[in-house]
C-alpha cells in the first residue's frame, strides 16, 4: 500500500502482486490472512482502512517515509528556490537508498522504486535549473550532483552538469563525469551516450 502511493488501493491489484502464480480465491485468502496479521502488528484495526474493494492506510495512525516525503515534495513545489531547496533536502533526510531494496527481485517492486527515484532526482534537477538561472552557479552544481546521487542513469541530468561546468571553465570535471556517464550508462543499461551528449564532450576536447 505504501509502495502504491497515498490513494486507496484494488484488493485485486495487491493480491496480483504479492501472490502472481495463485489459483482461484488463494490469493485473496492469502490476502485477507495478512491484513489480519497487519493490523495485529500496527494494533489497531482501523489502522487500514478496507472499502468497495480497495484499502488504505490512515494517515492519522500510521506514519510512513514514502507519505512523509511525498509531503515534502507537495509543499516544495509552489516555493521559492531557497525554500524549495530546503524542503527537496528533507525530503532527502527520508530518502535511505532504493525503495524496497531488500524486494529487488519481486516484480511488484520495480515500477514504485523507480518512480519515487525519478520524482527525486526531476525535483533536484528542477531546483538546479533555478539556481542556474538566478547565477547560483555552486548551488547549482551541487543539486546537480544529489540528483545523479539518487538516480545515476539520468543522462538529462549529466548533460546539464557537463554544459555548466563547460560554462564555468571547469573541463577536469566535464570530462570526468562524461566519464561517470559513459561507464553508468553502459554498465546499467547497455547503452552509450547519446548524440547530443557527446557533441558537449567533442566540443570540450577540441578546446583543450
Amino acid at each position: 500500500m505504501v509502495a502504491f502511493g497515498a490513494r486507496p488501493v484494488r484488493e485485486q491489484e495487491i493480491a496480483d502482486a504479492l501472490w502472481p502464480d495463485a489459483e482461484g480465491d488463494a490469493a485473496r485468502q492469502a490476502l485477507a490472512v495478512t491484513l489480519h496479521r497487519l493490523r495485529r502488528l500496527l494494533r489497531h484495526d482501523a489502522a487500514v482502512h478496507r472499502h468497495e474493494g480497495c484499502l488504505e492506510l490512515d494517515a492519522r495512525q500510521v506514519w510512513s517515509d514514502v507519505a512523509a516525503l511525498d509531503a515534502s515534495l507537495q509543499r516544495a513545489r509552489p516555493a521559492s528556490p531557497d525554500v524549495r531547496a530546503r524542503l527537496v533536502d528533507e525530503s532527502l533526510q527520508l530518502y535511505r537508498g532504493p525503495l524496497l531494496a531488500g524486494d529487488e527481485d519481486e516484480p511488484w517492486t520495480t515500477a514504485p522504486r523507480d518512480r519515487l527515484r525519478a520524482r527525486l532526482a526531476r525535483e533536484l534537477q528542477e531546483v538546479a535549473r533555478a539556481f542556474e538561472s538566478s547565477g547560483d552557479t555552486d548551488r547549482a552544481a551541487s543539486c546537480y550532483l544529489k540528483a545523479l546521487d539518487i538516480d545515476d542513469r539520468a543522462e538529462d541530468i549529466y548533460r546539464r552538469l557537463i554544459a555548466l561546468y563547460q560554462r564555468l571553465g571547469r573541463r577536469a570535471e566535464a570530462l570526468g563525469l562524461y566519464q561517470r556517464c559513459q561507464t553508468t550508462l553502459r554498465d546499467t543499461v547497455g547503452i552509450a551516450p547519446s548524440p547530443e551528449t557527446q557533441a558537449i564532450v567533442r566540443g570540450l576536447r577540441i578546446a583543450d
